[in-house]
């Protein structure tokens, strides 16, 4: 008699866009899925920045920013963590 393996999968929500809010003096990102990587990746490494960059890239994140009004040099924050905007 041979062995059935059964295998439970789990489907993911959907992942929600993320969203630009201007505040006094600066841009807030926001959205759950990019402040979980934003926190899971550590700035100092420049590989794990990029890898970061890259997602911001797939998620569209800078026409978002750029949409919003954001220039070269404008701080943009995800939760606790500060980035100056580069074009």
């Amino acid at each position: 008699m041979e062995a059935t393996t059964v295998i439970k999968t789990t489907r993911l929500p959907a992942q929600t866009s993320p969203a630009v809010r201007r505040e006094s003096g600066f841009f807030r990102l926001e959205g759950k899925e990019l402040e979980r990587r934003v926190a899971m990746t550590d700035l100092n490494n420049d590989e794990a920045v990029r890898g970061l960059q890259g997602y911001f890239r797939r998620r569209n994140v800078d026409r978002l920013l750029r949409d919003a009004g954001v220039r070269d040099g404008d701080t943009v924050k995800v939760r606790d963590y500060e980035f100056e905007y580069r074009d």
